[in-house]
C-alpha cells in the first residue's frame, strides 16, 4: 500500500473539514480589555524607591516621561489630598528636572525655533517642562507639598528662570503663569536665607515689569501684578516689636510705567479679578507712608481718587424700591351687564344623582371659574351648593359637608386656595382665592331694554342686537292701526325715550335709524390704552354690595349712585443698596486706599496717620453713638453724596472727624 498518498490525502480531508466547521461558525469574539475604573492607579502614589512614575521621570526616555507626567498631571488634580512629593525619593528633582532642561535648550537653540512648525525635541521638551510646572502648581494645594517645596532651594531657582523667558512666545505663556502662581503660594512662607538676606534674589523683578507694562495676556496681567505685590509687601516680623528682617525687594516709584499701567486698570470695573490685582498693587503701595506721601505729589492723584470713587460708587449694587402713600385700593373686574351662570334643568337632572364627590366637582367645573386674585367668601360657596341640591335630598344622594366641599376646591381647580384674610377695619373673612363664579354667556344685561327712561321691559330678554331692535320696533316705536296711513308723512313730534336720551324728530324713519346708535355691538369696543382694565371702588363695602347685588340677579349699583372713589393711590420710588452684609473686597481695597491717601495728606502724620496699636489703623469701629452734626456740617452733607452702603458711609464719616483733630494740610503742587 502506498501510505504516503494516503496520509496526504487525509491531510487534505482534515483541513477542509476544519476550513469548512470555521466558515460556517464565523470568527471567534473578540475580546476587549475592560478599562480600568477610576481609582485604580492610586497605587502610583505609594511612596518608595519603586516608585513607577519617578523611576520613569529619572530614565529620562522620552515616552516614559510622557507617560508619567501624565500620571502624575491626573493623580495631583484627582487625589491632591495623598499626592506629597516628600514620600516619593527623587521625585521633586525629577520634576524640576523638565522645565531647567527647556531653559538651557532655549537659551542655546531659541533662534531657530519656529512657532509654526516646531521640531519633534522642541514640542516635546516644551510640553515636558509645561506639564512639570502644573504638576507642582496642582500640588501646592496641599499644605505638605508647601512645606517642602518652600525648604527646597533649586524650586525658587527653577521659578526665577522660568520667569526669564520671553513672555512674547505663546510657547512660554503657559509655563510663565504656571509659575507665577508657584510663586504667589510659595512666597509668603518662605523665610530670610543663612545670612538674613532677600529670599527672593533669584526672582527677575524687571522681567516682571515687563509682564505688567507690555502684555496684553490677562492671565499673565493679573498673576504678574499679583506677584510683584508679594514683593512690594513688607515681611512679618519675627517678634512683636522687632524691625523687618529685611525690606521689601520691590519699590517702585509714583511715575513709573508698572504703577500708571496699573492705575490704568481700575477703569476696568467689569472685570473683577483684574481689578482686585489693581487695587491690591495700590494697596500695598500705599502702606509705606514715604511711597503715600510721594504719590500726593504725582500728576495723576486727582485722576486716581477719581477712579477710586467710582470702584465704590459701582460697587454699590442698588435696587429701585417701591412705596404706595395712602391706602390700598380695592378694583372690580366685572363688567356692568354680567349675569351669574344658573344649572339649566337638562344640566341639574344630568348632575344630580352623581354619588359625591364627583357630583361637587361637576357642579364646581359649571358653576365656577379660575380668576388669579379674585376671591369667593366660603359662606357664599357653601350657600349656593346647599341651595342647589338641598331640595334634592329626597331623590339624590346626600350632600357633603361644608367642610369636605371647601375642601373639593383644591382638587378642582388647583389655584384655588381657602384661607383668611384680614380687611382694612381687622375683620377676618373665610375665603376662597383665585375663583370668581362664572357669568352666562353673551352678558344678557348688556343687550336690556331702557326705553321709558331706563325702566325698559321685565318682559323682554333680549339676547342679541337684532332681538333688541325687533322688540323695540314692535314694541315702542309701532304706530296704532289708524294711523298707518301716516307712515313716510310728517307727523307730530316723536320723542327717543332710550333712557336720558333727549332726542326729538317728526319722521318716524328718522326715530328708528336714531333708535341703532343706542343698540350696543355683539363685541365690546377696545378700551383706551390708558383706561384701566378694572374699576375702582371707594370701599370694600361697595365692593361688597355691589357684587351682592350682581350674584342675586339684580341690577348692578350704578357708578353715578355710589360715593366716587379715592384719587389714584401715589408711589414713591427710590434707590437704595440692598442689606447684603459683609461690603465686597473691591469696595474694602478702593476705600482702604482712599483712607491711606487721606491721612497721609496730613502735616503732622506721626498723630494722624494710622498706627497698628491704634483703633484707627485699617477701618476702625463703628461709634456707638453718632454725635450732632454742626450746621455747616449738615449743609455739607446734604449737598453731597452719600455711599449707599451704610458700613462704608460710616468709616468715610469717621475720616472727616478724626480730619477736625488736624489743623494743618500738606500743600500740593500738581504739576
Amino acid at each position: 500500500m502506498n501510505y504516503t498518498a494516503e496520509y496526504f490525502q487525509a491531510r487534505e480531508q482534515s483541513q477542509q473539514h476544519y476550513r469548512q466547521a470555521a466558515a460556517s461558525s464565523g470568527p471567534p469574539p473578540a475580546t476587549k480589555k475592560p478599562t480600568p475604573g477610576d481609582g485604580e492607579e492610586i497605587w502610583y502614589l505609594d511612596g518608595g524607591y519603586n516608585n513607577r512614575t519617578a523611576l520613569s521621570l529619572i530614565s529620562e526616555i522620552p515616552a516614559e516621561a510622557t507617560w508619567a507626567l501624565s500620571r502624575l498631571v491626573a493623580l495631583s488634580d484627582e487625589h491632591n489630598s495623598r499626592f506629597v512629593l516628600i514620600t516619593v525619593p527623587k521625585l521633586t528633582e525629577a520634576i524640576l528636572y523638565a522645565p531647567l532642561k527647556y531653559v538651557k535648550y532655549y537659551a542655546t537653540q531659541h533662534e531657530s525655533f519656529s512657532p509654526f512648525s516646531p521640531t519633534p525635541r522642541t514640542h516635546l521638551l516644551c510640553k515636558h517642562a509645561t506639564e512639570s510646572l502644573l504638576v507642582l502648581r496642582n500640588a501646592l494645594h496641599n499644605e505638605l507639598n508647601v512645606t517642602h517645596l518652600v525648604q527646597d532651594p533649586d524650586a525658587i531657582s527653577v521659578i526665577g528662570q522660568i520667569l526669564q523667558l520671553p513672555f512674547e512666545d505663546e510657547r512660554n505663556t503657559e509655563m510663565i503663569i504656571y509659575a507665577l502662581e508657584i510663586l504667589q503660594i510659595l512666597g509668603p512662607h518662605m523665610s530670610p536665607d543663612e545670612d538674613g538676606e532677600n529670599p527672593f534674589d533669584e526672582i527677575p523683578i524687571n522681567a516682571l515689569e515687563r509682564m505688567v507694562t507690555d502684555s496684553m495676556d490677562r492671565a499673565l496681567l493679573t498673576h504678574a501684578i499679583n506677584v510683584l505685590t508679594l514683593l512690594m509687601t513688607p515681611p512679618s516680623s519675627p517678634a512683636p516689636n522687632a524691625p523687618p528682617p529685611y525690606s521689601p525687594p520691590y519699590n517702585p516709584s509714583a511715575d513709573s510705567p508698572t504703577m500708571q499701567r496699573v492705575l490704568h486698570f481700575l477703569t476696568l470695573v467689569q472685570d473683577n479679578l483684574l481689578l482686585m490685582a489693581a487695587l491690591e498693587f495700590l494697596a500695598a503701595y500705599l502702606t509705606s507712608l514715604p511711597a503715600t506721601q510721594a504719590f500726593l505729589l504725582d500728576p495723576k492723584l486727582a485722576q486716581t481718587l477719581r477712579l477710586l470713587a467710582g470702584v465704590l460708587r459701582y460697587e454699590q449694587r442698588l435696587e429701585t424700591q417701591t412705596m404706595p402713600l395712602g391706602s390700598p385700593l380695592r378694583t372690580a373686574e366685572r363688567e356692568p351687564g354680567w349675569l351669574p351662570y344658573e344649572l339649566s334643568e337638562e344640566e341639574l337632572r344630568r348632575i344630580a344623582p352623581m354619588p359625591e364627590p364627583e357630583r361637587s366637582f361637576q357642579w364646581m367645573k359649571k358653576m365656577f371659574e379660575n380668576a388669579p386674585g379674585a376671591e369667593l367668601t366660603q359662606v357664599v360657596f357653601w350657600t349656593l351648593y346647599k341651595d342647589t341640591f338641598a331640595p334634592l335630598s329626597e331623590y339624590a344622594p346626600s350632600m357633603l359637608q361644608a367642610a369636605d366641599i371647601i375642601r373639593n376646591v383644591t382638587i378642582e381647580f388647583p389655584e384655588a386656595t381657602a384661607s383668611v384674610v384680614n380687611d382694612a377695619s381687622g375683620t377676618s373673612r373665610f375665603v376662597i382665592l383665585n375663583i370668581r363664579r362664572r357669568g352666562k354667556p353673551g352678558s344678557p344685561l348688556r343687550f336690556r331694554c331702557q326705553w321709558n327712561g331706563g325702566t325698559g321691559c321685565a318682559d323682554a330678554n333680549p339676547t342679541s342686537p337684532e332681538e333688541l331692535y325687533q322688540h323695540l320696533v314692535t314694541s315702542h316705536l309701532a304706530l296704532p292701526q289708524d294711523d298707518l296711513s301716516q307712515i313716510g308723512q310728517q307727523t307730530n313730534a316723536l320723542r327717543c325715550q332710550w333712557s336720558t336720551c333727549d332726542y326729538v324728530t317728526s319722521d318716524p324713519n328718522s326715530l328708528r335709524q336714531h333708535i341703532l346708535t343706542h343698540i350696543p355691538t355683539t363685541i365690546p369696543a377696545p378700551k383706551h390704552p390708558s383706561q384701566p382694565p378694572a374699576v375702582t371702588l371707594p370701599s370694600a363695602d361697595a365692593l361688597a354690595s355691589d357684587i351682592g347685588k350682581m350674584s342675586l340677579g339684580s341690577n348692578a349699583m350704578s357708578p353715578l349712585s355710589r360715593p366716587p372713589p379715592p384719587p389714584p393711590t401715589a408711589v414713591l420710588r427710590f434707590r437704595t443698596a440692598p442689606d447684603m452684609g459683609t461690603p465686597s473686597s473691591i469696595a474694602l481695597l478702593a476705600l482702604y486706599s482712599l483712607r491711606m491717601l487721606f491721612w497721609a495728606s496730613f502735616a503732622d502724620s506721626s498723630s494722624s496717620a494710622p498706627v497698628h496699636d491704634e483703633d484707627k489703623f485699617g477701618f476702625p469701629a463703628l461709634p456707638s453713638i453718632q454725635q450732632d452734626l454742626e450746621k455747616e456740617e449738615k449743609e455739607m452733607e446734604a449737598g453731597g453724596e452719600q455711599v449707599a452702603d451704610p458700613e462704608i458711609m460710616w468709616w468715610v464719616v469717621d475720616m472727616v472727624h478724626r480730619a477736625d483733630e488736624s489743623t494743618e494740610v500738606v500743600p500740593l503742587v500738581l504739576e
